[in-house]
């Protein structure tokens, strides 16, 4: 078996950093390394291609699983510094007195607390991402074990070569917001945008897998070909240990069909990913054709219309002739792309999708059987991915409808709890200027109901706490203003946020008291707090031009 060199790897990572997701290559990338031959043979190839145009540093996670895993990753770790690179070890910290291997999800917990603590790595060493070292043979893996489960269709594209940072939802600069990420799928006109509108954070890490299409023989002949020795996990071989031990001895056996058989699986997964990226592809080109779409993001508001000679909906007449009702993928892909642009939700399913896109496009196409038309009639109002759709006709000629759309957050239900953020008061003898932008004048970002991110100083407030605005709040804080600023602030709501959307405003209030200092994304506050109190607020990434998810391997 053939092994790779430096440059091999190199044309693979110049293949994931294209446009729009990047607008120049990276400089300093993470690596994480557990030891097997698979990390180590990425390991000796970044530091074949390692210059001063392009840094590496190598993580080793120290999973606390075993007695002697502090000394494991030790070893790991020498053996990395002595190829050249430099390492940091990790340690996860597990949140229960349960021994981890005892825990009856220990392979979920043990995945979600390892990227985590990669994730705080690379953002304290300011990697611009993070390279992962699975291969050919664990593509086959997982899309047989999605097969097993159930999945269908764009269910088995596999793992993905470029995503972004999995179980780190909240934690800014690696999940959103990162600093030293060159990226231009964020556009800086601030596309959909509201005027006088909060700014969108930048996005965030990502995760590359260069080696998908690389059997696990040609990793083995890199590293005995420089030398470099690798640990054997002997549970990894224990079919009785976990499904995916069982799915890789059932793998080995070279007597499978051709359809199970390792290659297939891997050619499988690609084909689907393909056709993936052409629908979202598409989708995204829709997205940028609805008209008048405009998000407010001081509030998290969107407002769009869908008209009957809508582009993308004379398409769907002639795809729709003589067939079946069904949406094709791209319009499914499109109401979730909609969806996401304003939703409190990490993740909308796709069936979540289909809900929406039957409801706002399948009734404004003809239906010739009565049947179908009462089940596709449109609704004016209906909820999804923790939204509220609100619908309007509007008058049109005789061949042609429009319907308006306004979407804001569904208010909460009595059983929800208020999503909140707290901080909590540092006290320095240095005087702080709140209206300063340095970030050693605040607190740390933090995520509020999936939409706002906030950060907030104070020197006079022991616990500022940020939530959602309610309605007992609303006459307390107006009363404090004069006859003039209350109808001012009154006219403000009327335009950022009308109607029932003013409950999805982010306010801070001080813990204990519950009185409403600010509203920060329309930049008001209480009078005679502005010494005391400051914060800085961005309103979700909004991607642009890509449709990046994450792993569910």
């Amino acid at each position: 078996m053939l092994r790779l060199t430096g440059n091999d790897l190199k044309t693979r990572l110049l293949a994931l950093w294209k446009p729009p997701r990047w607008a120049a290559p990276p400089h300093r990338l993470g690596v994480a390394v557990s030891g097997g031959v698979d990390s180590m043979a990425l390991a000796v190839l970044c530091k074949e291609i390692q210059d001063q145009h392009l840094q590496f540093k190598a993580f080793v996670v120290d999973h606390k699983a075993r007695p002697h895993s502090t000394a494991e990753a030790e070893v790991v770790a020498n053996r990395l510094k002595e190829l050249g690179l430099d390492t940091d070890i990790r340690t996860i910290a597990w949140p229960s007195t349960t021994p981890p291997c005892e825990m009856n999800n220990f392979e979920s917990q043990a995945r979600t607390l390892r990227f985590q603590a990669l994730g705080r790595a690379c953002l304290e060493s300011r990697t611009q991402g993070l390279l992962l070292a699975h291969h050919e043979n664990d593509q086959a893996e997982t899309v047989l074990l999605r097969i097993l489960a159930g999945y269908l269709g764009f269910g088995l594209q596999g793992i993905k070569p470029l995503s972004n940072f999995p179980e780190c939802h909240g934690l800014f600069g690696v999940h959103e917001g990162a600093v030293n990420v060159s990226s231009d799928n964020t556009d800086p006109k601030e596309p959909f945008s509201a005027p006088n509108s909060t700014r969108s954070a930048s996005t965030g890490l990502s995760v590359f897998r260069p080696l998908l299409d690389v059997p696990k023989e040609s990793l083995v002949a890199t590293c005995k070909y420089f030398n470099v020795p690798w640990v054997e996990d002997a549970t990894n071989r224990d079919p009785s240990l976990t499904m995916r031990n069982a799915v890789r001895l059932f793998l080995n056996d070279e007597k499978l069909p051709r359809s199970l058989q390792s290659r297939h699986l891997v050619e499988l997964a690609l084909l689907k990913r393909t056709r993936h990226a052409l629908a979202a592809k598409h989708a995204e080109s829709l997205l940028h054709k609805l008209s008048l779409c405009n998000i407010d993001k001081r509030s998290g508001r969107l407002t769009f219309e869908v008209r009957e000679e809508d582009y993308f909906l004379g398409n769907l007449r002639r795809t729709l002739e003589n067939q079946k009702i069904q949406l094709p993928t791209q319009v499914v892909l499109l109401a979730g792309r909609i969806a996401a642009l304003v939703s409190p939700l990490e993740f909308i399913p796709t069936s979540t999708s289909q809900f929406i896109a039957d409801k706002l496009f399948m009734a404004m196409l003809p239906q010739n059987d009565h049947e179908t038309k009462k089940t596709t009639s449109l609704v004016p109002q209906f909820t999804a991915a923790g939204l509220v759709w609100s619908s309007t006709k509007k008058r049109g000629n005789a061949q042609s409808h429009a319907y308006s759309w306004d979407v804001t957050r569904q208010p909460l239900g009595r059983k929800q709890n208020m999503p909140t953020c707290e901080w909590s008061t540092v006290r320095h003898h240095e005087k702080h200027n709140p209206t300063n932008n340095s970030i050693s004048s605040f607190r740390p970002w933090q995520l509020l109901d999936g939409r706002f991110w906030l950060k907030v100083w104070s020197s006079r407030y022991e616990t500022v706490q940020a939530r959602l605005l309610q309605e007992a709040d609303l006459s307390s804080f107006l009363s404090v203003f004069d006859d003039s600023q209350k109808n001012r602030l009154k006219h403000l709501l009327k335009l950022a946020a009308p109607g029932k959307a003013r409950w999805s405003l982010p306010v801070l209030i001080e813990k204990g008291s519950e009185q409403v200092l600010a509203i920060p994304t329309l930049r008001i506050q209480l009078p005679g707090t502005k010494k005391h109190l400051g914060w800085q607020v961005k309103y979700k990434t909004i991607q642009l031009g890509t449709t990046m998810q994450h792993e569910a391997t």
